[in-house]
C-alpha cells in the first residue's frame, strides 16, 4: 500500500485524531473532496440527475462508516490515510452498487478520479515527492515502522517488514497483513478490494516510483510484495485477480473505531 510523504495540499493532515468530533469533521472534509472530484466521472456515466442522487446517498452512508473506522495510531501511524481513504471508497461503492454498479466498473470510475486528483499536482512536484521515497531518511523511517507494526498494538492495522535492496529494485515492503481487506471483510465488502489495489500503479506513474508488485493479499496470496526501483517503469499486471480464501479474513481481527 503506497504512502505518500505529507505534503500540504497532497495528503489530509490529522489532528486530535482520538476527539471523535474533530476526526469527523476532518472526514467529512476530506470525503467531501474525493466527492467534487468523483462528480464529472458520474455525470458522464449516470447524467446530472442520478450522480448527484449517487453523491448524496454516499455521503450519508459515509456518515455511517466514521464510527467503524479503525483506529490504527492516527497521525503516529502514515497508513492511517490509507485505511480511512478505503473507507470513503466504501461508501461511493454502496451508493454506486444501488445504481447497479458493481465492483469493477466502480473501480475503473475510481482510478479516474485519481487521475483527476494527480492531474491537478504539477508533475514536478509529484516527481520531487516520489524521489523523497528514496532517500536514506526515509527507508530509516520505514524500517522503523515495519519493525513498530510487529508490536501488534492495534489489531487492525496493516502488518508488514521492510525488504533492503535487492537484483531488480531498491527497496520494497512485504504486507503479511492488510488492515483494508480487514476492514472490507468485517463490512462485507471483499468482493471490492482487488479493484482498489491497481490505484497503487497510478500513484507509482505519478510519483516515479518504479513499482512492481506480483502477489498481494486480495488475491488470495497472502502478502502483497511492494517492490521499488528509482527510475524504471512501473510494471503492473495485465488483470485484476479474483478474491479468494481471505473474504472473512477481517471478522475476528475487526473491532469498531474508538475516537
Amino acid at each position: 500500500m503506497i504512502r505518500l510523504p505529507s505534503i500540504d495540499g497532497l495528503i489530509p493532515q490529522y489532528r486530535n485524531d482520538r476527539d471523535s468530533y474533530a476526526r469527523g469533521r476532518r472526514l467529512r472534509s476530506c470525503f467531501a473532496a474525493y466527492a467534487n472530484r468523483l462528480a464529472p466521472v458520474l455525470v458522464e456515466r449516470l447524467g446530472k440527475a442520478e450522480a448527484a442522487a449517487v453523491t448524496d446517498e454516499a455521503r450519508r452512508e459515509f456518515d455511517t462508516l466514521i464510527p467503524t473506522i479503525p483506529f490504527i495510531g492516527g497521525r503516529s501511524n502514515p497508513l492511517t490515510w490509507n485505511l480511512e481513504t478505503s473507507a470513503m471508497f466504501l461508501a461511493l461503492y454502496r451508493a454506486l452498487n444501488r445504481h447497479d454498479i458493481g465492483p469493477a466498473e466502480a473501480g475503473a470510475l475510481f482510478e479516474r478520479m485519481i487521475d483527476r486528483w494527480l492531474g491537478s499536482f504539477p508533475g514536478v512536484l509529484l516527481r520531487l515527492a516520489g524521489l523523497w521515497r528514496f532517500t536514506p531518511w526515509y527507508l530509516r523511517s520505514i524500517r522503523r515502522r515495519a519493525e513498530w507494526s510487529h508490536q501488534r498494538r492495534y489489531p487492525a492495522d496493516f502488518l508488514y517488514d521492510f525488504v533492503p535492496s535487492g537484483a531488480r529494485f531498491d527497496w520494497g515492503v512485504d504486507y503479511t497483513e492488510c488492515a483494508i481487506v480487514k476492514y472490507y471483510g468485517a463490512q462485507g465488502a471483499t468482493e471490492l478490494v482487488p479493484y482498489l489495489c491497481p490505484i497503487d500503479f497510478q500513484m507509482s506513474r505519478a510519483f516515479g516510483l518504479g513499482l512492481r508488485r506480483e502477489r498481494t493479499i486480495a488475491s488470495g496470496d497472502g502478502v502483497c510484495d511492494f517492490r521499488f526501483r528509482r527510475g524504471a517503469p512501473t510494471i503492473q499486471p495485465g488483470s485484476v485477480p479474483v478474491a479468494r480464501a481471505w473474504a472473512h479474513a477481517g471478522d475476528d481481527a475487526m473491532h469498531e473505531g474508538s475516537d
